[in-house]
């Protein structure tokens, strides 16, 4: 997404630009096989019988989602038809993998 906004500073030079480039959790929960379990937090499951589970050792999705998903965007400052321009611009630089 660095490229994209370069091409696009370069593109509309009278526009201002800024990069948002951000990762965030989606959550912190223990996944089997961890082996930093000081920075992650459990979720138990009550079974029936009163016993304990962990959500992840319980859940076929849990375990497959990703723990961080990181967020790219650009804002300009700009509106109308040029913001219109400036936004199918950059669709078409990143289908190019520009």
């Amino acid at each position: 997404m660095g490229r994209v906004h370069r091409k696009l500073t370069e593109e509309f030079p009278d526009i201002d630009f800024h990069l948002d480039d951000a990762a965030h959790d989606i959550h912190k929960l223990t996944i089997p096989g961890e082996q930093d379990p000081q920075k992650v937090e459990d979720l138990y499951i009550v079974e029936k019988d009163g016993k304990l589970k962990l959500l992840t050792e319980d859940s076929a999705i849990i375990g497959k989602i990703p723990k961080r998903v990181r967020t790219v965007r650009i804002f300009a400052e700009a509106e109308g038809r040029v913001l219109e321009e400036i936004r199918a611009r950059a669709r078409a630089l990143e289908a190019q993998g520009a």
